[in-house]
C-alpha cells in the first residue's frame, strides 16, 4: 500500500479508537448520567394521582397503563399532556409556634412536628390547635410543591430536549431488559427507543410529548454478542423490525416485538407484558415498561464509521483530496477555479449577489471558488449565517452538491431560513425535531419532483440566457449614470469659463452674487438672454463719447453705410504725370511698327487675339518646314506629288496606295512557301510548265511515286509509263534549289514561284517606279513595300499643309501654298507690331489705374464738386487740375468719414442692445449710460454666468443616484432570478435528476398520497413507504443542513459524495470531525478560536499519546492530534492558514461589542466594527447590580442572593416598558455552579409560561449560548466576595472565551450581577476584573451629549472639511437638529449626520474638491455599502446650496421628517443616566432569610427601578 494511503488509514483507525473511548455503550439507565431523565409512564401517573397535577394520556395509553380516566384526546401524535400547576404560595410558621418546631419547615417530603413537652396544660390545647391548623395548609403546600417538583423535570426535559437538542436527545422507552451478568455487562434499561418531541403551549404552559414520526430504533449495541445464543439475533431483529407496524407506546403491538426478541436473545428469556421492569434472577426477563427518557445524545456509530474510512483507504489506496494535507504535509490541494458562472456577479469592480455582501465576505465567496481550502474567522455578530446563506446561493447556482453542518444545532438555527425564497426548497434542514425535519426533506423532494417532470431544458437556458441579457442591460445603464453622476461631481469643480467668473461653480455662484448691484443694470436692457460679446472696445466707446459732443458734424443718416471715395488713394500729381508720359511713348512704337509690316494683312493680324496670333505664327512657320521638307525628298515619283494638288488629288493617290498594298498582301502566302528557295532555273518561259506540274502535283498526292537513276532523271517505268512520260520534260527543264521537282514539296514550290511571278508582272503595271525582278521576287516585294510607306508619309505631309491652310483661312487669310510660304517669311515684322501693341495697352491700362479713372467709373455714389474736377483733370491729361481737385476732396472726406464711424458704431450699440442704443443718444440719459459702456462686456459676462448657473437647477441632482439606486435594485432582482433559474436548472435537469431519480420522488409522491391524512388498518405500512421512498430520494436535495451527529446517523458515508462541505462553528467542533473532509474536494471552515472550543473533560489524555505512539508515529505536529481542546477550526487554521476574518458587527450595540474588541480581538490583530444604528433613546448598555454581603450556599456553590436579585430585577424588567418586546438571556459565567439551575427553577415560579416563548427566555451556561442572541443579557457573575484568604486568578484561555461568548451574545444591554468587587481582585488579569473593570468603566460614563453648537461660516474650524460643511451644519443646527460633522462610519467619514431618537441620517456635502474619477465612484461605492447596513443619505451640491439654499435644506429636512428625526427639544433626556445604571444591594433576606419573599428589604447605593425600600447613597470606588 501507498505511504500516504497508510497514513490515511492509521489516522482513521486513531480516530477510530479515540472515539471508542467515548462511545460507551450504556448498559443500566443509571448510567446516563446525572443530567439525564427518566421517568416511567406508570410512574408519572402515579406521581400524578398523588399530587395536584394534571395529567392526560392518550386514551389508549392510559387504558393500557390502566388508569383509563386519565384518558384524553390530548392533540395531534400526542401521548400525553402535562398542566402547568398553581404556584404554591408562601408558607410561613406562626410565630407562638416557631419556638416549638422540630425540624425544618420548607421540605415538601417531610412534614415538620412540634414539641410542647415544655407547654402548660393551660396553653397546650390552644398551640396544638394552631399547630392543627397550620400542618392541614402545610400539606396543601407540600402537594402544592410536589406538583410543581414534577411539572418542573418536565420543564427541564423541555428546555434541554428543544435548546440543547444537540447535547440532548429525548425518546420514549420500552422493551426493559433486566439480565443480569458480570458486573460490567449487567444490561437494565430499555433497549427499544423512538424519538419524541416535547412542546410547551405558551399560553397556559401545558407540555406535551409527541411522537416524532421516526421509526423504532433497536439499541442493540449494549448486547455482548457472546451472550446471545443465536448468531442471527441481531440481523433477524433489524428485518423484523423494518416491518414492524406497531407502536412500543402501545402495549399490545409491543407485545409482539418483546415476545420475537425475548425468544432470540436466549432459550431462557421471557417477555412479560408488565408496566414497570421486572428484576433479572440471572435470565434475561423484558417488560413492556413504556419510559419517557431525557439524556445526553447517543453517537454510537462514528468509530465503527471511521473504521470504515480507514478500510476504504486500505484497500483503494485512495486518498481524497480535502484529506491529502492531513498525512502529506507537501501537498498542495488542487487550485482548480470553479468556472461556473453562480450567483455571483462582477459589475463595474462591484460583487452584486441575491444576498448583499461586504468585503470580507465577498472575499470569503470568491475563495472558495478559487481554493480547496478556505478558513473564516467569524467573531460574534459578524454575519457568519448571512454569509454561509449568500455562499449556499452562489453554489447552489453553480450546480454544487452541499452539506452545512456544525458541532451543535445552535449554530444551523437559521441558515435555511436566511436562503432566498427562489432556493429555500433546494435544501433541507436537518435540525430540531424529527417532524419537522421530515417536512422540510418532503417539501423539498415534492417541489424537486414537481419541478423536475415539468422541466425544459431548452426553456430553462433560454430564460438564463434572457435574465444574463438583461443583465448586460443593466450593467450598461449602471455604467452609464455612474459616468453621468461622476461628470456632475467633476463640473462642480469644472470651470465656467467665463472671464470673472473662471473659477468652480460653487464660487462662481458666490461671486455672481456678490456682483448683483454693480451689473443688475442690465436686467433693465430686457435682452431676452445672453447677448453676444459688447462689440465696442474701450478706444470704441471713447470716440463715440467724442463724437457725439460735436455739433458740426453730418447727419449720421446721411452718410452712405456702404462707403465714402477715399482721395488719399489716388496717386499723386508726379505719378500722375509719369504714367502720361508712358501711355505717349507706347503709341510712338507701335506706329513705327506698323510701318514695317506687310499692310495686305495687317489690319487681318491687328483684329487677331493674342492666342491667335500665336496659333497663326505658327501655322505659317510649319508651312515653310513642309515646303523645305517635300522640295527634297528625292523620290523618282515626287514630281507627280507636288504641294497643293488639292483634295481630289490626294484621294486619286491614296486609292493608288491601297491597291498596291493589297496586292503585296496577296503575296504573303506564296512568298513564305518559297522563302527557303534561294534559286529557281526554268529552261523557257517560267509559266509554260503549270500544267505538267499540276498534274505531276496530283500523281505524287495520289500515293504514286517516281523513280529515279542514280544521276536523279526520272526512269520510265514498262507498264503505265505514258503517264510519267508526260512528266518528263516538265523535270528536265526545272531546278530548284538545283533539284529537279520529284516531289510533292519540289512541284509545290515551283507553282508558288509562278504564283508569286505572276503577281510581281501586275505591280509592275501597278507601280512602275520600282523595277521587278523575277528571280529575286522577295527583294522586288520589299522594295515596292518601301515605296508605299513613302507615299504614305508623303500623302500625310500634303494633307497637313491642306488643313494648315484652312487654319489660315479661318483667320481671315485666303493665301495659296506658295503665297502662305511667302508670308512665313515676314512673320517677325507681324510679331513686332503686336508686341507694341500690348505695350500701349499697358501703358493706358496703368494710367487709368494711376489716374483713379478705373476707381472713379465703379463709384457710384454722389457726385461731389471735388470728384467732377478731379474727372475732368484726368480726361483732359491736366496734372495741376489733378493736384488741386484731391485736395479739395480730402478735406470732404474726412467729415463724411467721421460721421460714418459714428454711424457705425451707433448701429453695432443698436444691434447689440436697441434701448442701451436710445439711452446713450438721448442727451438727458447719456451722463448715466454712457459710463456703463465700459462695464458692459463685464455685466454681459455677469449675465451669462447667472444664465448658465440657473440652467444647472433645471435638473433635479439626484435623480440619477435614485436612478443608480432603482437599476441595482433591478440587478438585484435579475441576479437573485439568473441564480434561482441556474441552480434549479441544475437540480432538476437531466445531469442530477435521471430516470431512476425520476421514478423514486414519483414512488415518493404516489406513497404520500396514499398514506392521506395517516389513518387506517394499513397506515403504518404506509408511513414506512413514505419514509423508504423518502431515503431514496435524498440524493435529489442539493443542500442540507444538519449538525455533525445527524450526519453520521443520516448518510452512508462516500469520498466525495458532496461537492462542498461547510463546517460552521468549528471551533467546537473536535478533531474528530476531520472526517467531513472525505465527503467533498472543497471544505469551507468557519469557526472563532476566541469563543468556546471544545473542553476535553473527562478524557484520557496518557491513552491519548498511547493510541498515537501506536499510529501516528510517522506524523508531524502529533501533539495536535492528542490535545483534546483542539478544535478542527484550531486545525484547519494550522494546516491551511489564509484565514479571512469577518470584522463587520451587526449585533451589539459598540460598547458592547468593544469589551470583546479590547478582551480577545483587538490582541489579535482583528478589530470588530460595530455597524448598528444605535437609537438615541437606547438601553444603557451595560447595568450593573452588586450584592457585596452575599455567599456561596449547598454543595453546587448557589449565590442565592446575586442569584434572587438577578430575578427581581428580571421580573421588574418584564413591567418595564423601555424593555417591551426584548428577548432575554440568563448566563451564570461559573459553569460549574448549580447558580444557572437555581435561577431557572426560580424563575419557572414566577414567570407565566408566555414569559417564555415572548422573551424567549432561556438560562444556561455560556457554551448553552454559543450561535444565539438576546436583546439583554443578565450575567450572574456567582463568585462571592472572599471572606478570608484571597481569590484564585482565573485567567485560563477557556475562562476568556466564555466570557466573550457571554457578553457578546448581548444586542441591547449587558446587566452584570455581581458580589465580588474590583478591590478584591489582587491581579489585574483575572477575567473577572476585566469584565468588572470595563462594566464599570461604561456604565458610569457620562451621558452623550445632544446639543449641537453653531460654527463660524467664513472660517473653517475643525473637524470640518470645508466651509460648505459648516455652513450646511449651521442650517440645520439653527432648525434644532443634533449634527454630528465627520462621523466615522465603518472607518468612513461622513460628513454630517444627523441624529434622532431612533433614526439618523448622513449627508453628503459634494462639490467643494474634486479627487478623480477613481475616488468618486469608490465613494459612491461606499454610499452604497453603508445603504446595506441600513444608512440612508441624502446628497447636497455646493453649487445648488448656494443657488437656493433654502430649497436644499429643505430637501434635507423633508427626508428627516420620513425618517421621523426631528428637532431636538431641551426637555428631552440624555441616552441613559450614568447614576441610574450602578446599585449596590446591601440586604437580599430579611430576618427569616425568606429568599422567596420579593417584599424583602434591600439597602442599596443607586437604582433605577422603582422600590420603595431603596435608598440612594454614594457610588463606591471602582478600586
Amino acid at each position: 500500500m501507498d505511504i500516504i494511503a497508510d497514513k490515511a488509514s492509521r489516522l482513521f483507525q486513531f480516530l477510530a479508537d479515540l472515539q471508542s473511548q467515548k462511545e460507551h455503550p450504556v448498559r443500566r439507565i443509571s448510567a446516563y448520567g446525572p443530567d439525564s431523565q427518566w421517568m416511567t409512564l406508570t410512574g408519572i401517573a402515579e406521581s400524578a394521582d398523588a399530587a395536584p397535577l394534571s395529567i392526560r394520556f392518550e386514551q389508549s395509553i392510559a387504558e393500557d397503563l390502566g388508569v383509563p380516566e386519565m384518558g384524553a384526546t390530548v392533540g395531534d401524535a400526542a401521548l400525553l399532556r402535562i398542566e402547568r400547576p398553581t404556584a404554591p404560595a408562601q408558607l410561613a410558621v406562626p410565630k407562638e409556634l416557631e419556638q416549638y418546631l422540630t425540624g425544618p419547615a420548607d421540605d415538601p417530603k417531610k412534614r415538620p412536628d412540634f414539641d410542647f413537652a415544655s407547654v402548660g396544660y393551660a396553653d397546650m390545647a390552644a398551640l396544638q390547635q394552631s399547630a392543627d391548623a397550620w400542618s392541614a395548609k402545610w400539606d396543601t403546600w407540600s402537594l402544592q410543591v410536589r406538583a410543581q417538583n414534577d411539572y418542573q423535570r418536565f420543564f427541564d426535559m423541555h428546555v434541554k430536549s428543544t435548546q440543547q437538542a444537540d447535547e440532548y436527545e429525548l425518546v420514549l422507552g420500552a422493551g426493559w431488559l433486566s439480565w443480569e451478568l458480570d458486573s460490567d455487562e449487567t444490561i437494565d434499561r430499555p433497549i427499544f427507543t423512538v424519538p419524541v418531541e416535547m412542546a410547551m403551549d405558551k399560553s397556559t404552559g401545558a407540555i406535551e410529548v409527541r411522537e416524532s414520526g421516526e421509526p423504532v430504533r433497536a439499541e442493540l449495541e449494549v448486547l455482548s454478542v457472546n451472550r446471545i445464543a443465536d448468531g442471527r439475533f441481531v440481523e433477524d431483529l433489524k428485518g423484523y423490525l423494518s416491518a414492524f407496524e406497531g407502536q412500543i407506546s402501545r402495549l399490545e403491538s409491543f407485545s409482539d416485538l418483546g415476545g420475537f426478541t425475548a425468544n432470540g436473545l436466549s432459550t431462557d428469556a421471557q417477555y412479560e407484558p408488565l408496566l414497570r421492569r421486572s428484576p433479572s434472577d440471572g435470565r434475561p426477563v423484558m417488560t413492556w415498561a413504556p419510559t419517557l427518557i431525557l439524556r445526553p445524545r447517543q453517537r454510537i456509530g462514528l468509530s465503527q464509521t471511521f473504521r470504515d474510512i480507514a478500510r476504504t483507504i486500505e484497500l483503494g489506496g485512495d486518498i481524497p483530496s480535502g484529506l491529502r494535507p492531513l498525512v502529506d504535509p507537501n501537498y498542495e490541494a488542487e487550485t482548480l477555479p470553479t468556472e461556473a458562472p453562480g450567483a455571483i456577479v462582477n459589475i463595474g469592480g462591484e460583487l452584486f449577489s441575491p444576498l448583499p455582501l461586504n468585503e470580507k465576505q465577498k472575499r470569503v465567496v470568491e475563495h472558495v471558488d478559487q481554493h480547496a481550502h478556505t478558513i473564516v474567522q467569524g467573531p460574534p455578530g459578524t454575519g457568519k449565517t448571512h454569509m454561509a446563506a449568500a455562499l449556499l446561493s452562489h453554489l447552489l447556482a453553480q450546480g454544487k452538491r452541499v452539506l452545512v453542518t456544525a458541532q451543535t444545532e445552535r449554530a444551523l438555527y437559521e441558515l435555511r431560513g436566511k436562503l432566498p425564497a427562489e432556493v429555500r426548497e433546494l435544501a433541507v434542514s436537518v435540525i430540531g425535531s424529527g417532524s419537522q425535519e421530515m417536512t422540510d426533506l418532503r417539501t423539498a423532494i415534492e417541489t424537486i419532483q414537481h419541478r423536475s417532470s415539468n422541466f425544459d431544458e431548452q426553456e430553462s437556458q433560454r430564460k438564463i440566457t434572457q435574465l444574463e441579457r438583461d443583465l448586460d442591460i443593466l450593467r450598461e445603464r449602471r455604467t452609464r449614470i455612474l459616468r453621468e453622476w461622476v461628470s456632475e461631481l467633476e463640473d462642480e469643480q469644472r470651470s465656467l469659463a467665463i472671464p470673472g467668473y473662471d473659477t468652480s461653480i460653487p464660487q462662481a455662484i458666490e461671486l455672481v452674487r456678490a456682483h448683483r448691484t454693480e451689473y443688475c443694470w442690465i436686467d433693465d436692457l430686457e435682452m431676452g438672454g445672453v447677448p453676444p460679446r459688447f462689440p465696442l472696445s474701450r478706444e470704441d466707446i471713447d470716440l463715440l463719447s467724442d463724437l457725439l459732443s460735436r455739433p458740426a458734424l453730418p447727419s449720421p443718416s446721411s452718410v452712405r453705410s456702404e462707403g465714402l471715395l477715399d482721395p488719399r488713394q489716388f496717386a499723386s500729381d508726379t505719378e500722375f504725370n509719369d504714367a502720361l508720359h508712358r501711355v505717349q511713348r507706347a503709341a510712338d512704337k507701335l506706329n513705327e511698327a506698323r510701318a514695317e509690316a506687310p499692310s495686305h494683312v495687317l489690319h487681318i493680324w491687328e483684329s487677331l487675339k493674342a492666342a491667335e496670333k500665336h496659333l497663326a505664327v505658327d501655322v505659317l512657320q510649319a508651312i515653310l518646314q513642309a515646303r523645305q521638307d517635300l522640295e527634297h525628298s528625292g523620290l523618282p515619283w515626287a514630281s507627280e506629288l507636288p504641294p497643293g494638288i488639292g483634295r481630289e488629288g490626294l484621294n486619286y493617290w491614296e486609292s493608288r496606295r491601297h491597291q498596291v498594298s493589297e496586292k503585296l498582301e496577296r503575296l504573303s502566302d506564296p512568298l513564305s512557301a518559297i522563302d527557303d528557295v534561294q534559286r529557281v532555273t526554268i529552261n523557257g518561259p517560267f509559266d509554260q510548265w503549270v500544267p505538267a506540274a499540276q498534274g505531276l502535283l496530283a500523281y505524287l498526292q495520289g500515293g504514286k511515286t517516281l523513280t529515279l537513276r542514280p544521276d536523279g532523271s526520272v526512269k520510265v517505268p514498262l507498264i503505265g509509263g505514258n503517264t510519267v512520260k508526260a512528266f518528263v520534260p516538265f523535270i528536265d527543264s526545272v531546278r530548284i534549289n538545283g533539284l529537279p521537282p520529284t516531289t510533292v514539296d519540289l512541284v509545290g514550290k515551283y507553282l508558288a514561284y509562278v504564283s508569286v511571278a505572276w503577281e510581281l508582272q501586275g505591280l509592275s503595271n501597278l507601280w512602275p517606279f520600282a523595277p521587278v525582278d523575277l528571280a529575286e521576287p522577295a527583294a522586288s516585294v520589299t522594295a515596292i513595300r518601301s515605296d508605299m510607306d513613302k507615299l504614305a508619309l508623303r500623302l500625310q505631309q500634303i494633307s497637313s499643309v491642306e488643313e494648315t491652310l484652312s487654319t489660315l483661312r479661318r483667320f481671315g487669310f485666303n493665301l495659296t501654298f506658295d503665297e502662305a510660304s511667302a508670308l512665313a517669311l515676314q512673320v517677325p515684322e507681324l510679331q513686332a507690331v503686336a508686341e507694341a501693341g500690348v505695350g500701349y495697352e499697358e501703358a493706358n491700362h496703368n494710367f487709368k489705374s494711376v489716374s483713379g479713372q478705373n476707381r472713379l467709373n465703379s463709384y457710384d455714389g454722389a457726385r461731389e464738386p471735388w470728384i467732377a474736377k478731379l474727372e475732368r483733370a484726368i480726361a483732359d491729361g491736366d496734372a495741376v487740375g489733378y493736384r488741386y481737385a484731391l485736395s479739395e476732396g480730402e478735406n470732404a472726406y474726412k467729415a463724411s468719414l467721421e460721421a460714418q464711424r459714428l454711424s457705425e458704431l451707433l448701429r453695432k450699440l443698436e444691434i447689440w442692445s436697441p434701448i442701451l442704443k436710445r439711452k446713450v443718444q438721448a442727451p438727458e440719459a447719456r451722463a448715466e449710460w454712457l459710463p456703463r459702456l465700459y462695464e458692459a462686456e463685464d455685466a454681459r459676462n455677469w449675465l451669462r454666468a447667472r444664465e448658465r448657473l440657473s440652467l444647472r437647477t433645471r435638473s433635479e441632482r439626484g435623480e440619477n443616484l435614485e436612478a443608480l439606486d432603482s437599476i441595482d435594485r433591478q440587478i438585484h432582482e435579475a441576479i437573485t432570478d439568473l441564480a434561482a433559474e441556474r441552480a434549479w436548472s441544475a437540480a432538476a435537469g437531466s445531469e442530477r435528476i435521471d430516470g431512476s431519480m425520476r421514478g423514486t420522488m414519483q414512488a415518493y409522491v404516489q406513497a404520500v398520497r396514499r398514506l392521506g391524512k395517516g389513518t387506517g388498518k394499513y397506515a403504518e405500512q404506509h408511513r414506512r413507504d413514505v419514509r423508504r421512498h423518502l431515503d431514496s430520494a435524498r440524493p435529489a436535495v442539493p443542500v442540507w443542513i444538519m449538525p455533525i451527529y445527524k450526519v453520521v446517523e443520516q448518510f452512508e458515508l462516500k469520498q466525495n459524495m458532496f461537492d462542498v462541505v461547510i463546517i460552521d462553528e468549528a471551533s467546537q467542533a473536535g478533531v474528530e470531525s476531520i472526517f467531513l473532509q472525505y465527503l467533498a474536494p472543497k471544505v469551507v471552515v468557519v469557526g472563532d478560536d476566541r469563543q468556546v472550543s471544545p473542553s476535553g473533560v473527562g478524557i484520557d489524555r496518557d491513552m491519548l499519546r498511547k493510541m498515537a505512539r501506536q499510529y501516528l508515529y510517522d506524523f508531524d505536529k502529533v501533539d495536535a492530534w492528542v490535545d483534546p481542546e483542539r478544535s478542527l477550526f484550531d486545525d484547519a487554521n494550522m494546516r491551511y492558514g489564509g484565514r479571512i476574518a469577518l470584522d463587520e458587527h451587526r449585533r451589539c450595540v459598540p460598547e458592547i461589542i468593544e469589551f470583546s474588541n479590547e478582551l480577545v480581538y483587538r490582541p489579535s490583530n482583528i478589530e470588530l466594527k460595530p455597524v448598528r444604528q444605535v437609537p438615541r433613546d437606547r438601553l444603557a448598555p451595560f447595568r450593573i447590580t452588586r450584592t457585596p454581603n452575599a455567599f456561596e450556599s449547598g454543595k453546587k456553590k448557589v449565590n442565592r442572593a446575586e442569584a434572587d436579585m438577578l430575578v427581581r430585577r428580571l421580573q421588574q424588567v418584564l413591567d418595564d416598558p423601555r424593555y417591551d418586546g426584548k428577548t432575554i438571556g440568563v448566563i451564570s459565567l461559573l459553569s460549574t455552579s448549580g447558580q444557572a439551575d437555581y435561577i431557572q427553577n426560580r424563575l419557572l415560579t414566577s414567570l407565566p409560561p408566555s414569559v417564555w416563548e415572548e422573551r424567549d427566555l432561556k438560562v444556561g451556561a455560556p457554551a448553552d449560548f454559543q450561535g444565539a442572541e438576546r436583546d439583554v443579557i443578565l450575567l450572574s457573575m456567582v463568585t462571592p466576595t472572599p471572606q478570608e484568604g484571597r481569590l484564585s486568578a482565573t485567567t485560563r484561555s477557556t475562562i476568556e472565551q466564555r466570557y466573550n461568548v457571554a457578553v457578546s451574545r448581548a444586542k441591547d444591554q449587558v446587566w452584570l450581577f455581581h458580589s465580588v468587587g474590583l478591590e478584591d481582585f489582587p491581579n489585574h488579569d483575572d477575567l473577572r476584573y476585566k469584565l468588572l473593570e470595563y462594566a464599570y468603566r461604561v456604565a458610569e460614563a457620562s451621558p452623550e451629549s445632544r446639543e449641537s453648537t453653531l460654527v463660524p461660516n467664513d472660517i473653517r474650524v475643525e473637524p470640518f472639511d470645508s466651509l460648505f460643511e459648516q455652513r450646511v451644519y449651521n442650517e440645520l443646527v439653527q432648525r434644532g437638529y443634533t449634527v454630528i460633522p465627520q462621523f466615522d462610519a465603518f472607518g468612513r467619514r461622513i460628513d454630517l449626520v444627523v441624529q434622532g431618537e431612533n433614526a439618523r441620517l448622513a449627508v453628503e456635502c459634494d462639490g467643494d474638491y474634486w479627487h478623480s474619477e477613481e475616488y468618486a465612484l469608490a465613494d459612491q461605492a461606499r454610499q452604497r455599502e453603508l445603504e446595506r447596513l441600513g444608512w440612508t443619505f441624502v446628497r447636497v451640491f455646493e453649487s445648488d446650496f448656494y443657488l437656493d439654499k433654502n430649497e436644499q435644506v429643505e430637501r434635507i429636512v423633508q427626508r428627516l421628517d420620513e425618517l421621523e428625526i426631528h428637532p431636538w427639544s431641551g426637555s428631552e433626556g440624555a441616552d441613559h443616566d450614568a447614576e441610574s445604571n450602578v446599585e449596590v444591594v446591601e440586604t437580599v433576606f430579611d430576618d427569616a432569610e425568606d429568599s422567596h419573599d420579593s417584599s424583602s428589604s434591600e439597602v442599596v447605593f443607586s437604582t433605577s427601578l422603582a422600590d420603595p425600600q431603596i435608598q440612594p447613597a454614594e457610588t463606591p470606588s471602582a478600586e
